[in-house]
């Protein structure tokens, strides 16, 4: 595991079948500063107006209109929704000024809910920004030296209660854990990979069925196109992530054409004798089906037709997943593609739901519930119309899909490089093929070879985690509400996130202050004029403003997590075939008990290291040795680290140092050291206490790692889970040491 043999500690001794880590000094090599990036404004507009543009658009406006019986409030629903998606735009624009690297909310959480004020607040016990030590003869050693405390009260309550919040939250590692758990198990594919199935099959079956609906699709086939959809996209982004933000581009100009189609077709629909534009106003009700009477419009309806509506217009923070891959001195690139996407879209998007409200009746669409896609109601409902805008579906979906890849994977490498979850090793991996560019080959040594590189590992765990979504989906007989489950977990997951963050959104200013350095210039860059932001403003009245706005978006995220919960429960399609609202919190819930529990059992009693820098003006003095502070709690028993006689460390940097890798591609201050016990890690001038030197045998220590060797036992089994390698290669390791060696492999791909 990771030594700190560079911080002055011996070389360890064999540790039986194991090996240990790289050093800190090799896992963070200082580079150049760091410039480039492969993505422009274009790509940032790409990004976001094909997540944004999926199948919603040409499904939700029928779905919320079932839903709420009403066409003014479906059209208001919709304004809510873009005026929703352009204060979320505003905050995460501040955030990813603040924290411009790859990760998006993964980084925001982590450095919104770190306590690192210990190194500037005085009243952040026991982290000070300088240690000071008492004069004591003869002089301690260094793990004896205790920092000076300032003279204010320490038994107080409130202090007990501070005290007790930054140990739990670990400095930012709960919310990074929590956050990546659920990116992992509920942020996928799933809906967009089974509505390109659904897509694809309504267009083959399209004549077979009567006027206005569509036939009830066969979902296992439909799941069996997604997967294989699905795969092709990950296969395409691993073997040639150039090709796929090419793709993204593409189809991102393709979807909003689609969409000037349809608004043009929806607004020619109104110039026909019928006039269906009377009934604005009026509270309509869906016919009785099988004998039993419609379900009643509630609060719980709308609340539901607002959570259709908001997942309509996911997509708006994806470019903010990899803020990392815009070139560092082109900032203004993701403010520029950020705003013309989310603002185009929404636009469109309202021009489309306006005219469609205005030349659709809702006799004919509640008789077409069943799989309904109203784009073919508008021209005519004949087979070539319902084939062409089914085709249109599926090539959407397909667009989301690239757009979804790209970014999740990446994100789930961020999570993988941190080593905070089992088989990080493989998470975290590049792909190792050399591709060219137009400087020739680039070589996989090559410190910036990363932005030509696919995020292997993101790509496998995205795949896999969809795979499991998909199949898991089956269960449930209604074809909407199948397809569309998975993605309402994601957006009622989503709008819990977005209300932590937008609470803390107003503490933003402070945060980053706090770990900013004095200057970030980069070297031979011309400083631009910073744009406005509304988290620096400093009148009392765009304070108060802000303030408000911030409310006013926590209690609607709020509200949608409480109503949505509620019954009675209403089917995508307006049917009685639904997913028990309930179910929404209790998933969200089992997340934030399982990742918490996850947290306390391996990071636990993980100490935490804070290493100081010398006082400006004075570096030339003696390093200062780093502040140390203990786990949550000491009993090393409890800890699934100890189980498996590994032990860890959290180092974390005062700033971003931008130079560093897991910084400028990864966004983390910190790093997780583990080591084996006998290989203890020592800061210059540290002894090593008895008690360390004898958990060197009760938590597993040379010889019972060595006799080990040739035997599975449960210490292994959790050394190999949490990413230890042994000395002898297994079959798959060969197997990949000489798919390497293969010139042959390097050329055709």
């Amino acid at each position: 595991m990771i030594s700190l043999s560079d911080f002055g500690a011996p070389a360890p001794a064999p540790l039986g079948p194991f090996k240990p880590r790289p050093t800190p000094a090799e896992v963070d090599p200082e580079q150049t500063p760091w410039r480039r990036g492969a993505l422009e404004t274009f790509d940032v507009f790409s990004l976001i107006a094909n997540k944004m543009i999926g199948t919603g658009i040409y499904s939700a406006p029928a779905t919320v209109f079932l839903l709420t019986g009403n066409k003014s409030l479906t059209l208001g629903l919709f304004g809510v929704g873009f005026f929703y998606s352009l204060i979320s735009m505003v905050m995460y624009l501040d955030y990813a000024a603040a924290w411009p690297f790859n990760g998006g909310e993964l980084v925001y959480l982590d450095e919104i809910t770190a306590h690192a004020i210990g190194y500037d607040d005085e009243d952040a016990a026991p982290i000070l920004p300088d240690p000071i030590t008492e004069p004591t003869s003869p002089p301690q050693s260094p793990r004896q030296q205790t920092p000076i405390q300032p003279n204010t009260p320490r038994t107080s309550l409130r202090h007990r209660i501070k005290t007790f919040l930054r140990k739990f939250l670990g400095d930012g590692l709960l919310a990074y854990v929590t956050y990546s758990l659920s990116f992992i198990g509920v942020f996928n594919s799933g809906t967009n990979s089974m509505q390109t199935g659904r897509m694809i099959l309504i267009c083959i079956a399209a004549s077979d069925t009567a006027s206005g609906t569509a036939s009830d699709i066969n979902r296992h086939v439909a799941r069996l196109i997604g997967v294989v959809v699905l795969t092709t996209i990950c296969l395409v982004q691993f073997f040639s992530p150039n090709t796929g933000r090419k793709l993204n581009r593409f189809l991102a100009t393709v979807k909003i054409l689609f969409l000037v189609a349809l608004f043009i077709v929806a607004a020619s629909a109104t110039s026909k004798p019928k006039d269906p534009a009377k009934d604005w106003f009026t509270w309509h009700t869906s016919a009785p089906r099988d004998g039993r009477a419609p379900t009643p419009k509630t609060w719980v309806t709308f609340a539901k037709a607002l959570l259709a509506v908001l997942f309509s217009f996911e997509g708006w923070e994806n470019a903010t997943f990899v803020t990392g891959e815009i070139p560092r001195d082109k900032q203004y690139v993701l403010r520029r593609g950020f705003i013309a996407g989310v603002c185009t879209v929404g636009v469109l998007y309202l021009l489309v739901v306006a005219v469609f409200l205005n030349s659709i009746s809702w006799e004919a669409l509640d008789a077409a519930r069943s799989n309904v896609h109203y784009a073919a109601l508008l021209t005519g409902d004949g087979v070539t119309a319902k084939q062409a805008w089914a085709v249109i579906g599926a090539i959407s979906s397909i667009g989301s899909l690239n757009s979804i890849i790209y970014t999740f994977s990446r994100v789930k490498q961020v999570i993988g490089q941190a080593e905070v979850i089992p088989w990080s090793k493989i998470w975290k991996q590049d792909d190792r093929i050399e591709r060219s560019s137009s400087g020739g080959i680039i070589a996989n040594n090559d410190p910036h070879a990363f932005i030509h590189k696919a995020p292997q590992g993101g790509l496998i765990i995205h795949w896999v985690m969809s795979i499991v979504v998909i199949a898991g989906s089956s269960s449930i007989p209604a074809t909407i509400e199948s397809v569309q489950l998975p993605g309402y977990i994601q957006t009622y997951a989503h709008c819990f996130i977005l209300m932590v963050l937008g609470a803390a959104y107003l503490n933003l200013s402070n945060r980053e202050w706090a770990v900013t350095p004095p200057r970030r210039d980069l070297p031979g860059v011309e400083q631009r004029k910073p744009p406005f932001r509304p988290s620096q403003a400093e009148s009392s009245v765009a304070q108060w403003f802000l303030r408000v706005a911030v409310i006013l978006y926590v209690l609607t995220n709020l509200a949608i997590l409480i109503i949505n919960a509620l019954g009675p429960y209403v089917g995508s399609d307006g049917s009685s075939v639904s997913f028990k609202g309930f179910g929404f919190p209790i998933i969200v819930g089992a997340i934030l008990l399982f990742s918490t529990a996850y947290y306390l059992l391996v990071f636990g009693n993980a100490r935490r290291i804070y290493p100081q820098s010398p006082v400006p003006g004075n570096e030339n003095a003696d390093p200062l040795l780093p502040i140390r502070e203990n786990g949550i709690y000491s009993h090393k028993k409890w800890s699934l680290l100890n189980m498996a006689g590994v032990e860890c460390e959290i180092v974390r940097d005062r700033y971003h140092n931008p130079n560093v890798e897991r910084v400028y591609r990864f966004g983390r201050r910190w790093r997780i050291m583990y080591y084996l016990p006998g290989e203890r890690p020592l800061y210059p001038g540290d002894a090593d206490p008895p008690n360390d030197r004898e958990s060197t045998t009760t938590a597993g220590g040379n010889n019972d790692l060595g006799s080990d060797r040739n035997k599975l036992t449960w210490k292994i089994f959790l050394y190999w889970l949490f990413g230890g390698d042994r000395l002898r290669e297994t079959p798959a390791q060969r197997f990949s040491h000489w798919w390497n060696k293969q010139k042959w492999i390097n050329w055709l791909f």
